[in-house]
């Protein structure tokens, strides 16, 4: 089992340059909101420049998924992506700093019912969300309204996860790193608490069967059909965005997965990726598309996107 990570904050020398990067944050998300969008555009326009592995990931991911979009189209679609990238990281230190009761952040949460109905049913929830912008942000426009569990990936930069937990457990969602029992967390489940659960990554084969995301063969964890069985939980898709124009948080549900879990994994993991699909249509510019959504390969072999690189392989055949 995984050790829980401390949440005492890491003050060694080596910690000091993450701690005035965060300074720095600070002072930028007490900026009025025109004045904050306007600085991250720029900022978005200036890192759009650059050519990175993110970026190569980002545009492979664009054409293999909107293959319709021409050059300068996916680089008007990276610069928005930035944009709201660094529009929603001027928001953090508000949750690691501000007194709760003071919080200037707006939050609107849509179509609230579909989760509402499934509690009030007796029924238990699972939350399926997706890597998006303002994924934290979301969840801790829910945390005062339900009990949050769910499993994460702890952070390398010691200083980012003690904020990013401190954050997070102001508001009380208790994470768990992976690692961590799965018991433990279905017993609090069955209790009343509702579970976050990411499922958008490609983790590779191991615990995977290949089922389509935007019509191409993707890795898919195939952990939720045995978690739904064994909680007797209904499936909640959501998906949080930033409105730059009303500053405001959104966080949007959509109906329960019906008829899920299927019979087989390959069914049951269709079917969840396309109620992802789903989720991303309505707000797809703040979706993480630098993630390597099909780095393994259905037979096997090197990442898909070193195949692309290598000219092995187009985006539109990955």
């Amino acid at each position: 089992m995984a050790e829980s990570p401390s949440f005492s904050a890491p003050l060694q020398p080596a910690t000091w340059p993450s701690w005035i990067a965060a300074g720095c944050l600070t002072l930028l998300s007490v900026l009025p909101a025109v004045m904050r969008n306007g600085i991250a555009r720029v900022f978005a326009k200036l890192f759009g420049l650059l050519n990175n592995s993110n970026k190569r990931v980002f545009n492979i991911n664009l054409q293999a998924c909107f293959p319709d979009l021409s050059e300068s189209e996916r680089q008007a679609f990276y610069v928005d992506h930035l944009t709201a990238l660094i529009q929603t990281a001027f928001l953090l230190p508000r949750y690691w700093w501000r007194v709760l009761e003071r919080m200037p952040v707006k939050t609107l949460i849509i179509d609230k019912h579909h989760i509402d109905q499934v509690k009030a049913s007796g029924q238990q929830a699972i939350m399926l969300t997706s890597h998006t912008v303002a994924l934290d942000s979301g969840l801790r426009a829910l945390a005062p309204l339900y009990p949050l569990e769910g499993i994460y990936k702890p952070f390398e930069n010691p200083v980012l996860e003690y904020l990013v937990m401190r954050g997070r457990r102001r508001f009380g969602t208790e994470p768990h790193a992976r690692g961590d029992g799965l018991r433990a967390l279905l017993k609090k489940v069955s209790a009343g608490a509702v579970m976050v659960y990411l499922s958008d990554e490609d983790l590779g084969t191991d615990g995977s069967v290949f089922a389509p995301f935007f019509k191409h063969q993707k890795a898919t964890l195939a952990m939720l059909p045995r978690l739904v069985r064994r909680s007797g939980a209904a499936v909640v898709p959501m998906y949080s965005f930033y409105d730059a124009k009303t500053d405001t948080i959104k966080v949007q549900f959509l109906p329960p997965i019906a008829g899920y879990p299927a019979d087989d994994e390959i069914h049951s993991a269709t079917l969840m990726n396309s109620a992802i699909e789903q989720s991303i249509a309505l707000c797809p510019k703040q979706y993480l598309w630098k993630m390597r959504l099909f780095r393994s390969c259905p037979n096997g072999g090197i990442s898909r996107y070193q195949q692309v690189i290598n000219g092995d392989l187009t985006p539109e055949d990955i």
